[in-house]
């Protein structure tokens, strides 16, 4: 549907999907361009190349793994794209109250947190995501001399 709604306002599309999947799913065809991939690490760098933020809606398993991906390349300085969460009606209440925690908890570093951005509502979303200034990286890692 989203793809649907953007080519319907003369946006392009591309769709990026690893081979053996390809095989398994049917695509859209329809898309501006598509791109095969040899593999899912493969298909995930060349997205990330091709965007200009991520945004996570409510999905499963392969949505989390990506938003974390995103949002763990971000906190090593491998982008500063902006990463957002569309929370429509609460899907995603209990991961942001996850991640609250893992924050008062110490294991994650606030200015991580204010990489991600959230909203209920998709054009909210977007115009955030739009507004977004990148967060410093602290280098987490100095080199040592010997």
């Amino acid at each position: 549907e989203v793809a649907n709604a953007c080519l319907q306002n003369s946006g392009k599309v591309i769709g990026v999907i690893p081979e053996f999947l390809s095989q398994k799913e049917l695509l859209h065809d329809g898309l501006t361009e598509i791109i095969i991939t040899r593999s899912m690490h493969e298909r995930k760098a060349m997205m990330s190349e091709l965007s200009e933020g991520f945004i996570a809606m409510s999905g499963g398993i392969g949505t989390l793994e990506e938003f974390f991906e995103a949002w763990t390349w971000a906190q090593l300085g491998i982008h500063n794209k902006p990463i957002g969460i569309l929370n429509v009606d609460g899907y995603y209440d209990r991961l942001i109250d996850f991640i609250n925690n893992s924050v008062e908890q110490e294991f994650v570093n606030r200015n991580n947190l204010d990489m991600i951005v959230i909203d209920k509502d998709a054009k909210n979303l977007i115009g955030k995501m739009k507004d977004f200034k990148p967060v410093k990286v602290r280098k987490w890692m100095e080199t040592v001399n010997s």
